[in-house]
């Protein structure tokens, strides 16, 4: 199906692409000449393998020692043998010092350009291999990270004396690569060629396994839209960057029908909805469909496509959830200027309560066409790109942006500014005629949500307003009125002003106002909109208000002048700027945080010491970010003698003064002291510095009595007062010395960021590989250097792994004889440290340990087993997994948060939700079948009925325990044909739910238990998840059976499955931990073998030997037990419970009236008639059905109430088979004879059947004689006449339309068109354009009539004397 609707995209998603490849080469004295013609073979083995060429892989190469060279472009050459050739011949060994650095800038400058041949513009992957051969003489770290930021993937492959650390800064992630010397780079060709080779689908597979930010496991609802542009400017290759980014992004979401919710729009042209937000329930339906993704291209209309947005896709009916309060975003992806206008759209849009992110790319010439779509801040919604290539790099901060912006909604308190008792504020609205309707209704919602932000009230809070276009006008004063109702109806009747802009007259014109309402000691604010330049000056004006005590904030929008803003609040603190007027309502809180913060610290009086951090742990960003944390508080502080003093010290081995409480009073003395305080960088003793500090309080050091005294510790250590924390690490003879001594590293760096001591934090240690050993307990030492001596002195085992073993044995360091703590509620942890598979099983021990109350962490080194990481720790925020062992200390500062600060406390609410499945696998219209589910009909919503009344439990939770039942059916390949949801008991559910189970075989099978969890318990929200089955028993093997129910017992559900944590560590920090609590099987009366489902199910406690049986009448109280023993267990930890005795059984009722039924048996010529008054009851009082049993020969039997009688012929017997569902009884009676004869079988409800041979006198059917003997088979009728059509079923729904196809070819050139009517002529201006390029020379034109005759020039100069002329001839004279 894919391939024909999209060929294109299914050809590029199994072919390779090509590349640009630059290979840069190390050619200084440390490789040496003859390493460097080894490593240029090397190269050429590589480029052997490459299809190279114009439209296929290009190459280029450099080397390099003190400073880049060229060695040829990306285009210098077009075929492989020239490139080898240049390789092999003519390239020359340089010499010289080694600066990397240098060389990576001159990369990107040289090679990485259109005019080299790069091709980083249609997204052709580009990618740099740098060879090297030591650790380079400059700082290389600014320059790789420049190269990789512009989308550039960079391979390094270390020799000889090779740095790796600097290698992995060089590189991207994980391509790095090196060997010992020159003559094992041959093992490098496959890996390296597989970089270049990987095909779509594998660029595709990875994306999705991209890691993602912790915080998207706590972004659990949402309505996410895609809008994405298409057009011809982008191309097919940049169109999959498109794609595999996508993939990226939503992979990282929890998406389902309850969660996060996406749709995805393309647009060109014009939008085209390829799925909207109700379309797919599951990530990996989104994830497939994306794949395929089409590409159309087409002209850019962004206006339109951002309405189609907001009327087609964030509407009830395309599945958004605004109504309920979920959070709805969009996305907005475009490379190019849209032809349409896109700034009332969007803005509709963002009215619309849609938050709005930017991604722009490449030719979008202007980030201001980004700051008019995206929602305020830009600094956090927009996001402008260079290259396509560059998409790779942003996933994280898209990714992170998408989620805090989820958790921030959804976890969102309401401000509100309670320390603000008193005070007066004043707007100052721009009314102009700039200014439309929509924006002007924007300024009046801002002002109504800024008011209720305050407590109002006469003698709390007041808000006035003044309107202001050409001339100021007062719409209320201040005092006018004093509640929150009174002051939104005054705002709503506001009407615009119109006229021109004079802010300075405005600000002038407040003077008055503000004198006439001063109250002594009450801060007075004016909060100022303007979407334009003043036309009369402001400066002065507002001068003359702070002057008087008012605090101006200055708000601009879309084309206000930032430094005219800035002039009337005279800070740029208090200005502010929005592209648009929809984003004013997104700055309230700056500004209400703002007019809070110095009233509730105005009174303020207190003494404070910043005791602060400055270990080697604190990186110095960190350090900085501390500094700028503690001018914050300086400025937030009215300092003085008499008001709050500050004094500042610092830690590390040893603590330091930097200055005391009384040294400095004013806040620009505080501010350069902070400013010189150089971190100390060593280890870190935290009690030192305790004790260090206490006398800092003292008069002495500047102390005041009476005084409020804080002192306010700053530090990336752990702050938790008690913990038990135990290491377990893995011994075994994988781990090389150097390794080991890692891992020993790793211990004394957590044991650093701790506060060790008897009553605080205690620590142990054990060891483990084929048989773990004790290193010591937790009441052995109690400081942190006996504990670093104890960790140095450890030997490693060095035998096999196993861990099973291990966990088992270290549980009992828990215990009180052994320094554990947990029975005073100390929390107790365990870290595992391994870097293989445990050949033992580890579930068992790692549960039990979870059980007893230790959280476990799981660190697997290198490659491990996932699996059984996450099965050790079972919670997959607590697995962690790192490259290496060096890679242990980039995770140190997450294990030791989580140690800190373990996850929120349990729950106090306690629900259950029940699947509840049947399972009928004979043939829908057997006999047995057929009883069984008309059985259920009655049976099923009577028992479900009982278990309504719900439980109380041993302990105190918060709300009362519901119980919601999710009834569904599924056919044999899974897909679901009824699904009812979880809700609390109802009856007509369950009619709903039988009326499709009666129509349908289902089976007992692996397939069928993996339906129920993929598709309901997996999504269940409650605490305690049960899945109930109504079986006729198994059919698949036991064994398989109860493998996959184990497995649903353990099973997580992802909800995303990509790594976090730095860039070396592989975190799966995104699963929610919660399997299968119970499997409880209802045997169904034609099921014996009891003792099958007995081995499959779990949960039910120590009840599990009393049989679940529809024929038991004790199975509404063994089932209420059963959920009453999940409840205690999950809910209170309670693993027993003890119940009454059952009571006695009632009374039987009184027997009620007889009643009828009948069934006709057949022989072999067709059904023999009994009678009229027989056909007469069958036809009035029961359902009758007859058709061609399991063997093809006829059956007949009659239904009258719960009553069914069958009778079949099998083989040469007649079996007669009686089945009460009221009394729980079967009787079956062989009949035998050669009797041909027709027998009326008579029931009465609750008596034995009685049978007899029909007489002559069958008119009297009063009294019954003696039961007759049973005739043998008839022979069976001829098959009856078809029956008549049924009447037409209702017209089914229409599909939804398919996705449109790829653009076709052009068409043919159309004749010309009628010529139009003439345009309406244009307005002259008299705006020149800009001057336009030069143009070509012309022809020489023809020559000009000869001008007016000049008057005479006066004399010249006398020339210089002329060359002597010839003789003269010789003239004789005759006289």
């Amino acid at each position: 199906m894919f391939f024909k609707k999209n060929p294109l995209s299914f050809l590029l998603a199994f072919t390779k692409q090509y590349a640009d490849i630059v290979f840069l080469v190390d050619s200084s004295e440390t490789m040496g000449s003859s390493n460097s013609e080894e490593v240029k073979k090397f190269i050429a083995q590589i480029i052997e393998k490459l299809d190279v060429g114009r439209n296929k892989y290009q190459i280029g190469f450099a080397q390099y020692s003190g400073k880049g060279q060229v060695e040829f472009l990306l285009n210098t050459y077009e075929t492989k043998e020239d490139v080898l050739n240049h390789i092999r011949s003519n390239i020359t060994f340089m010499g010289g010092p080694l600066q990397t650095g240098e060389a990576l800038k001159f990369l990107q400058e040289t090679y990485f350009i259109e005019e080299s041949g790069s091709r980083f513009k249609q997204g052709t992957p580009q990618f740099s291999v740098v060879v090297i051969s030591a650790k380079s003489e400059d700082d290389v770290k600014e320059a790789a990270k420049v190269l990789k930021d512009t989308g550039i993937k960079v391979v390094t492959v270390g020799i000889l004396n090779s740095d790796l650390e600097e290698m992995e800064t060089v590189s991207t992630s994980s391509l790095v690569y090196q060997v010992n010397d020159t003559q094992n780079l041959n093992q490098l060709h496959k890996s390296i060629l597989d970089i270049f080779e990987a095909p779509v689908q594998q660029q595709y597979d990875v994306a999705v396994d991209t890691e993602v930010p912790a915080v998207c496991s706590s972004a659990s609802v949402a309505d996410i839209a895609f809008l994405v542009d298409e057009s011809s400017s982008i191309g097919h290759r940049n169109f999959h960057l498109i794609r595999t980014f996508l993939l990226m992004i939503i992979s990282a979401l929890d998406i389902s029908r309850d969660n996060v919710r996406v749709a995805l729009v393309l647009y060109s042209d014009k939008p085209r909805l390829e799925f909207s937000l109700d379309t797919f329930e599951e990530k990996s339906e989104v994830l497939n469909y994306l794949t395929k993704l089409p590409y159309r291209g087409g002209k850019t209309r962004t206006g339109a496509a951002i309405d189609f947005l907001r009327e087609k896709v964030f509407i009830k009916k395309k599945g958004s959830r605004k109504g309920e309060g979920v959070q709805q975003l969009a996305v907005v992806i475009t490379d190019g200027q849209s032809l349409d206008n896109f700034t009332e759209p969007a803005s509709n849009l963002r009215r619309r309560g849609v938050t709005v992110y930017a991604v722009g790319i490449q030719n979008t010439s202007s980030i201001g066409q980004l700051y008019k779509i995206a929602s305020h801040p830009p600094r956090k919604h927009v996001t402008n790109l260079e290259s396509f290539l560059q998409l790779s790099n942003i996933e994280w901060i898209i990714k992170k942006r998408l989620c805090n912006e989820i958790v921030s909604q959804t976890f969102a308190v309401p401000v509100r500014c309670k320390e603000t008792e008193e005070a007066d504020i004043y707007f100052l609205i721009d009314g102009s005629g700039s200014i439309n309707p929509d924006d002007f209704r924007d300024m009046k919602v801002f002002m109504n949500e800024l008011i209720d932000m305050f407590q109002v009230g006469t003698d709390r809070v007041r808000f006035g307003v003044v309107q202001y276009g050409s001339n100021p006008k007062t719409e209320f004063e201040i005092n006018q009125y004093n509640t929150v109702a009174q002051l939104k109806e005054a705002i709503k009747v506001i009407k615009q002003l119109g006229g021109g802009t004079q802010t300075g007259d405005a600000l002038t014109y407040m003077q008055s106002l503000f004198k006439k309402a001063v109250r002594d000691h009450v801060p007075q604010f004016l909060i100022i909109i303007t979407d334009g330049k003043s036309q009369d000056p402001v400066t002065k004006a507002a001068e003359e208000l702070r002057e008087g005590g008012i605090v101006i904030y200055a708000i601009g929008v879309k084309s206000a002048v930032q430094k005219e803003l800035e002039d009337i609040a005279g800070t740029k603190d208090r200005m502010f700027f929005v592209n648009d007027f929809d984003s004013l309502k997104l700055i309230k809180h700056d500004i209400a945080r703002d007019i809070c913060s110095p009233e509730a610290c105005k009174n303020l009086k207190a003494d404070i010491i910043l005791l602060i951090d400055s270990s080697k742990s604190m990186d110095q960003v960190q350090f900085d970010h501390i500094k700028q944390f503690i001018e914050l508080i300086v400025n937030r502080s009215d300092i003085g003698a008499e008001k709050v003093q500050i004094g500042l010290l610092q830690f590390s081995s040893d603590p330091k003064e930097e200055f005391p409480l009384n040294r400095y009073n004013n806040k620009a003395n505080l501010r350069k002291a902070i400013s010189l305080m150089r971190q100390m960088k060593k280890g870190r003793k935290i009690g030192k510095a305790l004790d260090f500090a206490s006398p800092y309080f003292d008069m002495s050091k500047g102390g005041r009595p009476g005084v409020k005294q804080y002192l306010i510790m700053v530090t990336d250590a752990c702050g938790t007062q008690e913990a038990d924390l135990v290491f377990l690490i893995d011994g075994s003879r994988s781990i090389s010395v150097r390794n080991f001594s890692a891992m020993k590293a790793f211990m004394k760096e957590i044991v650093d960021s701790l506060v060790i001591a008897q009553d605080k934090v205690r620590i142990g240690v054990a060891q483990f590989s084929k048989d773990p050993r004790k290193e010591f307990y937790l009441n052995e030492l109690y400081n942190d250097i006996a504990i670093k001596e104890k960790i140095d002195k450890i030997a490693q085992l060095k035998t096999t792994t196993f861990t099973g073993k291990a966990l088992r044995f270290v549980k009992s360091f828990f215990e009180p004889a052994n320094g554990g703590r947990k029975n005073t509620g100390v929390l107790q942890s365990l870290i595992v440290i391994t870097d293989g598979k445990s050949n033992d099983s580890v579930d068992e021990a790692a549960i039990d340990l979870r059980n007893d109350g230790i959280q476990v962490f799981a660190i697997g080194i290198g490659t491990p087993n996932l699996f059984e990481l996450l099965r050790i720790a079972g919670d997959a925020r607590r697995v962690y997994v790192v490259e290496n062992f060096e890679g242990l200390q980039t995770i140190k500062r997450k294990i030791v948060t989580e140690i800190c600060e373990p996850g929120d406390l349990p729950s106090q609410e306690c629900n259950i939700d029940i699947s509840v499945g049947v399972d009928i696998s004979e043939r829908t219209g057997s006999p047995s079948a057929f009883r069984l589910k008309q059985k259920m009909q009655t049976y099923l919503p009577w028992l479900m009925q009982q278990m309504g009344p719900m439980i109380n439990v041993s302990c105190s939770l918060a709300f009362p325990i519901t119980i919601r039942f999710r009834y569904q059916v599924f056919a044999r390949n899974g897909k679901s044909l009824f699904d009812s949801d979880f809700e609390p008991y109802n009856d007509e559910i369950i009619k709903k739910f039988l009326a499709v189970q009666t129509m349908e075989d289902t089976y007992l099978n692996i397939g069928f238990l993996e339906s129920f969890w993929d598709k309901s318990l997996s999504l269940a929200s409650a605490k305690v998840k049960v899945l109930l089955i109504f079986t006729d028993g198994p059919d698949d093997s036991v064994e398989m059976l109860k493998t996959t129910v184990d497995v649903l017992r353990r099973k997580a559900r992802q909800i995303q499955n990509i790594p976090s944590l730095e860039s070396e560590v592989i975190g799966f920090n995104t699963f929610c931990f919660s399997g299968l609590d119970a499997f409880l099987m209802i045997g169904l009366e034609n099921f014996q073998e009891f003792h099958e489902l007995q081995e499959i199910e779990f949960g039910r406690g120590f009840g599990y030997r009393e049989p679940l049986l529809i024929g038991n009448p004790e199975l509404p109280s063994i089932l209420w037990r059963a959920f009453d023993t999940i409840i205690e267990r999950e809910c209170c930890s309670v693993c027993c419970k003890c119940f009454g005795e059952d009571g006695n059984r009632g009374v039987p009722g009184s027997p009620g009236q007889k009643d009828f039924s009948f069934i006709l048996l057949s022989d072999r010529a067709g059904f023999i008639s009994a009678g009229n008054w027989l056909n007469s009851a069958v036809e009035e009082n029961s359902d009758s059905l007859s058709r061609k049993g399991a063997d093809g020969r006829l059956e007949a039997w009659v239904i009258k109430d719960i009553q069914a009688i069958l009778v079949r012929k099998e083989k040469l017997e007649t079996r007669v088979q009686r089945g009460s569902m009221a009394h729980e009884e079967t009787e079956d009676a062989l009949v035998q004879g050669d009797q041909r004869q027709v027998n009326i079988l008579e029931v009465d409800k609750g008596d034995t059947e009685e049978t007899r041979t029909p007489t002559d006198d069958d008119d009297d059917d009063e009294c019954l004689g003696e039961d007759g003997d049973i005739g043998l088979y008839g022979i069976d009728g001829q098959e009856g006449d078809r029956g008549s059509p049924g009447s037409s079923g209702p017209k089914g729904r229409s599909g939804r339309r398919g996705r449109e196809g790829p653009r076709g070819q052009p068409g043919e050139r159309g004749q010309p068109g009628i010529r139009g009517d003439s345009g309406v002529p244009g307005i002259d201006s008299n705006i020149f354009g800009s001057l336009g390029p030069k143009g070509n020379t012309g022809q020489q034109g023809e020559h000009g009539v000869d001008g007016v005759e000049g008057e005479p020039g006066e004399n010249g100069l006398i020339g210089p004397e002329g060359q002597r002329g010839p003789p003269g001839l010789k003239v004789s004279s005759h006289y």
